[in-house]
């Protein structure tokens, strides 16, 4: 495993079409998290799912393969 991944304060709690991710529910922790990321230099995707009667969902895929 990546030692940046371990470095992370929230670690990826999800899979998202087969790559490790993490959902987010505000833009606030959204930015706190990619700003992380983008501290330990480790490359990542995002997907917004917007909804009409629940909150937006924000996923942060992992592009490196770590093993998960």
């Amino acid at each position: 495993m990546n030692m940046n991944l371990s470095r992370l304060s929230e670690p990826f709690d999800t899979i998202h079409k087969g790559k490790l991710a993490k959902k987010i529910y505000t833009l606030h922790e959204y930015n706190k998290f990619t700003a992380e990321l983008m501290k330990l230099s480790m490359s990542y995707n995002t997907k917004i799912v917007r909804h009409k009667k629940k909150p937006t969902e924000y996923f942060v895929i992992l592009l490196e393969n770590y093993g998960g």
